[in-house]
């Protein structure tokens, strides 16, 4: 009799929870603030990388000032796969709709400038690959600093598809340079165990310019130099101190943020020069001596900015490709089930397949949510 209760309680907990915490969630206030979103690079609708931020908008209820919430497959100018007018695949910045976007739109997020390869999808004006910045997304940038809105930048701002003029006068303006190097972590650098399809071109490259033959295997490093044509490989077993590279953040920073001090993360980097920024985070390779020493015969560091900040904190640099991660967006919308997935989570920060949820969600709520305190909640 006591077991069939304790069942029914369990039953009753699993079914009422999520119940109460959506009904919760459907009675909280909901915060307005319109972003400008660009996303250039989402090869298919399963691999557009604006989930995450719309988790992260779904979670605290910021919707648009029409009270309608952000779709991750329509709110963004770029690279629309679904489209099925060729006019439609691909949405720009025109020049004389700038001043109205500065007007309208109180933030501005670059997702992902890397692009996409569009050959044969008969674009008008478009060849092989769309991606970068470009003139008129340039211009915004510079207006919405200039009117100190928020604007976030995420890993692989400027592409190789950046023109250099556009590119110089980026740097001057987010005071963010760009090394030409980028990395990642493999949990098993033998080829036929790489899934990451965008690195299976590095791989054909490695042997071009070094003259061997890619033999790795086990978990390691790559660091890349496109521009240089170099390729650096740091297999675990004789460079590394740890399994993973980790993104660490001062007990001052992670306080302000509501952020890990550590938080373990095996997705693309890559290594920028921060300028006047202030430094929220560090990416750390978790090196040993053996690994830091080569390092250095690159003019490289085992430790570099991964999140930095502006004076004023409204531009925000992310160094790391962060919003590619996994998330289930109907887990979003519960206000019981969403701090009980951050107290979790609190516990998983040694597992990057958690690493949205230790830390990337932590970190553009408490963005989002001061700005929007600061600046938007009494209009």
């Amino acid at each position: 009799m006591k077991t069939s209760r304790i069942f029914i309680f369990i039953l009753a907990a699993i079914i009422l929870i999520p119940v109460f915490g959506r009904l919760s969630w459907k009675l909280k206030k909901k915060q307005l603030i319109d972003i400008l979103i660009i996303n250039k690079t989402v090869p298919d609708e399963s691999q557009n990388e604006l989930k995450t931020l719309n988790w992260t908008l779904n979670s605290q209820k910021f919707t648009k000032s029409d009270g309608f919430r952000y779709y991750y497959n329509l709110d963004y100018y770029g690279f629309h796969p679904e489209a099925t007018d060729a006019d439609r695949l691909i949405t720009s910045i025109k020049l004389n709709d700038i001043q109205t976007l500065i007007k309208d739109f109180d933030a501005l997020f670059f997702l992902d400038n890397t692009g996409v390869n569009i050959e044969g999808k008969g674009i008008p004006g478009k060849k092989n690959w769309y991606g970068g910045l470009n003139q008129n997304d340039y211009l915004v940038l510079k207006q919405m600093l200039g009117n100190k809105k928020l604007v976030l930048a995420e890993y692989d701002f400027f592409s190789d598809q950046t023109e250099e003029l556009v590119r110089y006068n980026t740097e001057q303006i987010t005071e963010i340079y760009s090394t030409g190097w980028k990395g990642k972590y493999f949990k098993n650098l033998k080829s036929t165990s790489i899934r990451d399809r965008s690195f299976l071109k590095w791989i054909e490259k490695y042997k071009e310019y070094t003259g061997n033959d890619w033999s790795f295997e086990g978990p390691g490093i790559v660091l890349i130099n496109a521009i240089q044509k170099k390729i650096l490989v740091l297999p675990g077993s004789e460079f590394m101190n740890s399994d993973v590279p980790v993104v660490k953040t001062s007990e001052e920073q992670a306080s302000a943020y509501n952020i890990p001090p550590s938080a373990a993360y095996a997705g693309w980097f890559e290594v920028i020069n921060h300028g006047k920024n202030n430094v929220i985070s560090e990416f750390d390779l978790n090196l040993n001596e053996k690994g830091i020493e080569i390092l250095r015969k690159y003019d490289l560091e085992p430790v570099f900015p991964a999140v930095v900040s502006s004076a004023d904190e409204r531009f925000f640099y992310v160094a790391g490709d962060f919003s590619k991660s996994r998330v289930s967006l109907g887990l979003s919308k519960g206000t019981i089930i969403t701090p009980l997935i951050m107290k979790i989570s609190r516990k998983m920060t040694t597992n990057p397949n958690k690493f949205f949820h230790t830390y990337y969600n932590r970190l553009l709520t408490s963005i989002l949510d001061k700005y929007y305190s600061e600046n938007l909640k009494s209009n």
